[in-house]
């Protein structure tokens, strides 16, 4: 499939999922924490096709509070990938992973609400990191009642 063609879809399902999932829970004052957003497009899609016309279907999309960039090396992420028995798909070619890794760590560093946590440590390790980095944007006074 053509990579605009994906960029559509994706920009698409990610509309969809705001304003079907993410909008209604967050009006009844629940807190939403989603493993994929915008950041997706912009590090993926942009090897495919225009940034710019990327970040043009996100337009007017809302903005995360805080957003968590899990950084693995590329062949540690290959290894975990072999060791869970999951195929190599689009996406996964390490040379395209380093383009796309590449595209969140610049994202990343220009973004003063997000935050890199290594995620080369254990899944208990990175999981407590995680967690302080949310409790610490909950209990920022923005965020009091």
């Amino acid at each position: 499939m053509h990579g605009d063609t994906m960029a559509l879809l994706f920009a698409a399902d990610r509309r969809d999922h705001l304003q079907r999932e993410i909008e209604p829970q967050l009006k009844g004052d629940v807190d939403v924490i989603s493993d994929r957003y915008v950041w997706s497009s912009y590090a993926y899609q942009a090897e495919e096709t225009a940034l710019l016309w990327v970040r043009e279907l996100a337009r007017n999309l809302r903005q995360p509070d805080l957003t968590i960039l899990i950084d693995l090396p590329i062949e540690e992420a290959a290894r975990r990938r072999s060791l869970a028995g999951r195929p190599v798909e689009r996406y996964d070619a390490d040379g395209y992973l380093a383009k796309v890794a590449a595209h969140y760590r610049l994202l990343a560093h220009k973004d003063p609400r997000a935050i890199v946590i290594d995620g080369r440590p254990s899944m208990d390790d990175v999981t407590l990191l995680i967690k302080v980095a949310i409790d610490a944007l909950l209990d920022s006074p923005g965020n009091q009642p």
